[in-house]
């Protein structure tokens, strides 16, 4: 099973955004999927704080800052 993790902040437009696509499409694709926010890691925030959210498909990067429904299920497709 995928490993979906998102890369995200409180107070992020784009991560609630990209939060609600994965609600979705959890009904349609078969992934465990968590949410990391980078104000409690500090490595993480110093390396994402300017491209979040960002979306790693078993540890691998696949997606950042601003993408849409039809770029997650891509990946989806693809991983």
């Amino acid at each position: 099973m995928k490993k979906i993790t998102l890369i995200s902040k409180t107070d992020c437009e784009l991560c609630d955004i990209a939060k609600s696509f994965f609600i979705k499409l959890k009904n349609d694709f078969v992934f465990d999927f968590e949410i990391v926010n980078i104000e409690n890691e500090t490595d993480l925030f110093k390396k994402y704080k300017y491209t979040i959210p960002i979306v790693l498909v078993d540890g691998i990067k696949r997606l950042q800052s601003k993408f849409t429904e039809s770029d997650i299920i891509e990946v989806l497709q693809k991983c």
